[in-house]
C-alpha cells in the first residue's frame, strides 16, 4: 500500500510542475555572456520543459569580492517557496529537476545532485570531513535518495521547510565564509533543526573552477580561512562528533565511523 508519505511528495511535485508552487531557480556568474553560462542556460532549458519557475540571473560582471553565501541568503530572504542554487559551470542532465522535487518531501531541508566532472567521471554524492575539517567524498553507489551529512550548493534544491518561522525555522548560509564551506555549515544547520540533507542519483556535470582560474585570485588563503572557521564551528566544538553519533543509521555507516 502507498504510504501517505510518498502520496504527499507526488502531490508536491505535481504542484510544482503545474506552477502551482513558487519555484526559484538562481544562476550566479561573472559573465552572462560567456560560452560557460550560456552551456548552463540550454542544459537548464532543455531538461525542464513543463516546468514553471522564476530564473534569477545574478551577474557579478567579475566582481572578486562576490560572495556566492551572501547571494543566496538574499534569494531566500524574498522567497516564497523552493529555491534552486545553480553554478554557472554546471551542466544538467536527465530529470534531475522532477528527482529533486521528488525528494523534497516535508521532512527535507537541501536535494542535491550527485556530482560529475565528465559524463564519466563521478566525483562527489555526498560530503564529509576528518578530523582538521579537509572535504572528504562519499560516493557508494545509490539507486535512491540517500540521506548524508552534506552536499554541494552547485546544484542544490533548498526547501521552503527551511524557512519555517512557526517551527523557528530559518536555515541560510553562514555569511562568516569567503567562498567556502558556506554549503556544508548550511547543511549542518538543516540537521540541527531537524530536517534532512539528501543526493539524488541523478547527475549534474560540474566542471569546477572555471570562473575562478580565470579572475586570478590566489584561492590557497581564502579555503585555509574558511578550513578554519569551518573547523572552529564545527569540529573543535564537538558538534559534528556528536551529530555523527545522532545520526548512526541515517547517515551511511562509512561516514559515522571516520
Amino acid at each position: 500500500m502507498t504510504s501517505f508519505k510518498t502520496e504527499l511528495a507526488k502531490a508536491m511535485t505535481a504542484e510544482r510542475t503545474a506552477g502551482n508552487m513558487n519555484l526559484d531557480i538562481l544562476i550566479c556568474t561573472p559573465d552572462s555572456r560567456s560560452e560557460r553560462f550560456k552551456r548552463c542556460y540550454d542544459s537548464l532549458q532543455a531538461t525542464t520543459r513543463g516546468i514553471t519557475y522564476n530564473l534569477i540571473v545574478r551577474d557579478n560582471r567579475g566582481n572578486k569580492n562576490f560572495n556566492h553565501a551572501l547571494e543566496i541568503s538574499k534569494t531566500l530572504a524574498v522567497a516564497d517557496g523552493d529555491v534552486i542554487t545553480l553554478d554557472d559551470d554546471v551542466e544538467l542532465t536527465g530529470a534531475w529537476l522532477e528527482a529533486m522535487l521528488d525528494a523534497a518531501d516535508n521532512e527535507t531541508g537541501i536535494v542535491a545532485t550527485t556530482e560529475y566532472k565528465t559524463p564519466e567521471l563521478l566525483w562527489r554524492r555526498g560530503w564529509y570531513c576528518d578530523s582538521e575539517g579537509k572535504p572528504l567524498r562519499w560516493n557508494e553507489y545509490i539507486a535512491e535518495p540517500q540521506c548524508v551529512p552534506a552536499v554541494s550548493s552547485c546544484c542544490m534544491l533548498i526547501t521552503k521547510q527551511t524557512r519555517h518561522p512557526g517551527m523557528n525555522r530559518y536555515v541560510a548560509p553562514y555569511l562568516g565564509y569567503k567562498k567556502y564551506y558556506f554549503d556544508p555549515d548550511m547543511c549542518l544547520c538543516c540537521w540541527r533543526q531537524g530536517l534532512q540533507v539528501k543526493v539524488i542519483p541523478e547527475r549534474c556535470i560540474h566542471c569546477g573552477q572555471g570562473a575562478i582560474l580565470e579572475s586570478g585570485v590566489n584561492v590557497a588563503p581564502i579555503l585555509n580561512q574558511d578550513r578554519a572557521l569551518f573547523k572552529t564551528r564545527w569540529l573543535d566544538s564537538g558538534i559534528y562528533d556528536n551529530m555523527k553519533r545522532e545520526f548512526t543509521g541515517v547517515w551511511p555507516k562509512g561516514i559515522t565511523n571516520a
